[in-house]
């Protein structure tokens, strides 16, 4: 290796050095069902999100399952030469064991969860997803989502695409469009995507991984500006297009503050529809921000931005 390869060795090995950080909320449920998993290590780092399904019988059983497997099992991924194949593995035999699941009389019972993984060594990103959390990459400010949702509705746009259904079917079967068509748990119909190749990642890229509760309450310009860049001083949110709040929502907003306020950025939101302002006044969400800093359009956002720049 020659001195100007050792050089870049070094400084990839020290751009692409990740800092992982983790958040749940329980939300409107009893108990909570969603499971985390992060690992730093010397040469990778891994992350998983997995969200037991509520829907059905003992989900955080499924969530944790999996995540006790991925611990147990992260020995043999550090070792592993495809981390690909090693993921769609993994998915597989969780998904065989969530499904096996029986009562404490031995009666099967039917449990699940989603999961979304991602495992980054040097500067290559791996992927792996079922069910219909997601997986974002922000990279060189553009916000790209890397996953599917394995609901009925890709199936539906699939058959659309092909010709196999005309808009007025799709429209009959639209009600059922969220329905899961793989999760851990499903047996052998399981459906588990994976990249084909590694993306390269780069100095300054983030990754954001989430169960169905964050972006199902905020849309993706929202969550885009959660990720807050060194450099912010001002951050504008636009929620035009988010007519709702739900409470994982409103506590993604507050871990949002948070963090600007320990990087002294300012917060400011443009046209914030009536149930949004109504749950974040009764959260003392908008005391906290400032109402000065809630304004009717973008125009007049974007004029508070540059009189606190």
């Amino acid at each position: 290796m020659s001195r100007d390869e050792a050089v870049r060795t070094i400084k990839l090995e020290e751009e692409c050095r990740l800092k992982l950080y983790g958040s749940t909320f329980i939300g409107t449920r009893a108990y909570q069902q969603d499971r985390m998993f992060m690992h730093e290590g010397s040469n990778m780092s891994v992350a998983a999100v997995c969200d037991g399904m509520g829907g059905m019988d003992s989900g955080e059983r499924a969530s944790q399952l999996a995540v006790d497997m991925l611990r147990e099992d992260l020995p043999q991924l550090e070792e592993a030469e495809d981390i690909r194949r090693f993921l769609y593995d993994e998915a597989a035999k969780i998904n065989e064991k969530v499904a096996d699941f029986t009562d404490d009389n031995g009666v099967p019972i039917e449990s699940g969860s989603t999961i979304v993984m991602t495992v980054v060594k040097g500067d290559k990103l791996y992927i792996m997803s079922a069910g219909d959390s997601r997986i974002y990459l922000i990279h060189d400010d553009k916000f790209m989502r890397l996953t599917r949702d394995h609901n009925y509705r890709m199936r539906l746009d699939e058959r659309l695409r092909l010709g196999m259904i005309d808009m007025d079917t799709y429209m009959l079967e639209e009600a059922r469009a969220e329905a899961l068509i793989s999760f851990l748990g499903i047996g052998s119909s399981i459906l588990i995507d994976t990249n084909s190749e590694p993306i390269e990642l780069t100095y300054g890229d983030r990754i954001i991984l989430c169960s169905d509760g964050l972006y199902k309450g905020i849309d993706d310009d929202a969550i885009e500006h959660i990720v807050v860049k060194d450099f912010t001083s001002c951050l504008v949110l636009r929620m035009r297009g988010v007519p709702a709040l739900d409470s994982t929502a409103m506590n993604a907003l507050q871990n949002l503050v948070k963090t600007c306020e320990g990087k002294g950025i300012t917060l400011v939101f443009s046209h914030v529809n009536e149930q949004p302002m109504h749950v974040m006044e009764k959260a003392g969400f908008v005391e906290l921000v400032g109402k000065e800093n809630f304004q009717s359009n973008i125009s007049a956002a974007l004029k508070r931005a540059e009189e606190v720049i």
